[in-house]
């Protein structure tokens, strides 16, 4: 990883947070609770402030050292992408709350099997850090699409079993 005032240990924290932020919604959605809502929503800030303190130390680098070669170069807007992308995760993850209060019976959810998806995402953000380290290109790009196809499906009704 490219060690320049701290940004591993900020990257770190960004991949972990937004794996709790999914972990949370997936026990939101089993489970809705305003304690659960909340957590979730006011991490969102603390993801964002992470994303632009990693952004700034990128561009801060990139700018600053001209020493860097093409690789290093390329490594840091790497971690610029991968940032603002997860950034973006997290964002989904506070929408998929919000959402949930629009439902009139929030016991509706539980009809599809949510649970798998939260799975894959799950391995995809174990993936990223590891890759990264690596220098891997193909873990690096299969870490950002399912290990397997993902269509939605219901579970079956009390009266279709």
């Amino acid at each position: 990883m490219i060690t320049f005032e701290g940004l591993d240990e900020n990257f770190k924290f960004l991949v972990l947070e937004v794996d709790n932020q999914a972990r949370a919604t997936q026990r939101f959605m089993e489970t809705p609770s305003r304690k659960g809502f909340t957590k979730i929503t006011s991490r969102d800030d603390y993801i964002d402030n992470l994303k632009t303190i990693i952004e700034n130390k990128c561009f801060s680098r990139i700018h600053s050292d001209k020493n860097l070669d093409k690789n290093q170069l390329n490594k840091i807007r790497a971690v610029q992408v991968i940032c603002v992308n997860l950034e973006k995760i997290a964002d989904y993850f506070v929408n998929i709350v919000k959402q949930m209060r629009y439902l009139d019976d929030q016991s509706f959810i539980a009809r599809y099997s949510f649970e798998e998806i939260f799975e894959i995402t799950f391995e995809s953000l174990a993936a990223i850090r590891p890759a990264f380290h690596e220098e891997d290109m193909s873990k690096r790009s299969t870490s950002a699409r399912p290990s397997r196809n993902w269509t939605p499906s219901t579970r079956p009704t009390s009266t279709e079993s």
